[in-house]
């Protein structure tokens, strides 16, 4: 069993009484009065099972109850505003948020020695693009409606709170081993109110999972962009891959986009046209279906010869000899 993690008995002046840092308390003291950190040496750390541009995360277990948990590891030693900002924005938002199907913050943790702040999870054995990638997984249609039921019953908590995730993808869904879906990384959410809209930043959202709005730099937008994400999981989730990949924000990967005039020409074809077809294909089924008088005639003659050839007693029958 690995030690658990050691802690200095000086308080470094970054901070409080409490053990909260200096940046977070600057930024959302008033949301953290009720809250008391916990301790790092209270963490065995097992694993590591992510990392981000600003953090890592661990697969960890409670010293005090054995449970089993995911810590999310930032540095608040030489943090950037940037980094502060979304890190305490992330907090502000996962306190606002109770729904089976949104990650749970279940507390946070300050290590004194390495000036770092965890942010404590449940703990969940998946994530959706992990497993869509592993090789002889093919999701059922049962299993891909249950997944985006999910996906929406959490996304329509988000925003009943007034909350945009602003990060739908796969690797930020995760799934445990009793199929139960999450919605995780709010680190891109934003405090949304369809009543009072304000400008927000279009540098949001995997490229990948972007919608068109914010990638021709449409600042006013609302639920839409988290919808949009949600309909590029289900389509991936049945084709078995990402439908749009790419490296920018334009169609630069193949199959790349052809000219219009390399286009193949059709015959004129309309909506009309095609329900024209349609009724058109009905009247000859239908006509199809109906039974001439002379030909339902003969087949009844058929019919009944047959069922007194075959059902009928031999002595029964009686043919004139022609």
């Amino acid at each position: 069993m690995r030690s658990p993690l050691p802690e200095r008995r000086q308080m470094p002046s970054n901070l409080n009484q409490k053990g909260w840092p200096s940046w977070l308390m600057a930024v959302a003291g008033e949301n953290f009065r009720e809250w008391t950190p916990r301790r790092a040496n209270t963490f065995e750390k097992l694993d590591k099972i992510g990392q981000g541009t600003y953090n890592n995360v661990y697969k960890a277990r409670d010293l005090l109850t054995g449970k089993i948990v995911a810590l999310k590891k930032v540095r608040f030693d030489n943090l950037e505003p940037e980094i502060v900002k979304f890190m305490a924005r992330e907090i502000l938002v996962l306190r606002k948020l109770d729904h089976p199907n949104v990650i749970k913050l279940e507390g946070l943790v300050t290590s004194r020695m390495s000036s770092s702040l965890y942010l404590v999870f449940e703990y969940m054995e998946h994530d959706l693009a992990g497993l869509a990638a592993c090789h002889g997984i093919k999701f059922t249609e049962p299993q891909v409606k249950c997944y985006m039921k999910q996906l929406l019953a959490g996304l329509e908590h988000c925003h009943k709170q007034g909350v945009l995730h602003r990060d739908i993808k796969g690797s930020n869904l995760l799934i445990d081993n009793g199929g139960i879906l999450k919605i995780a990384d709010f680190g891109l959410a934003t405090d949304y109110d369809p009543e009072q809209k304000k400008p927000l930043t279009s540098r949001v959202v995997t490229l990948w999972y972007r919608p068109p709005e914010l990638l021709l730099g449409e600042t006013c937008y609302g639920v839409g962009v988290d919808l949009w994400g949600a309909g590029c999981i289900l389509a991936e989730l049945l084709y078995g891959k990402p439908i749009m990949p790419g490296r920018t924000e334009f169609f630069t990967t193949e199959a790349y986009a052809c000219e219009p005039s390399s286009l193949p020409k059709y015959p004129p074809s309309k909506e009309m046209d095609v329900k024209l077809r349609d009724e058109q294909a009905r009247r000859q089924r239908g006509l199809a279906g109906k039974v001439n008088p002379v030909d339902g005639a003969r087949k009844l003659k058929l019919v009944n010869v047959l069922v007194g050839r075959f059902l009928l007693p031999k002595q029964m029958l009686k043919f004139k000899q022609t």
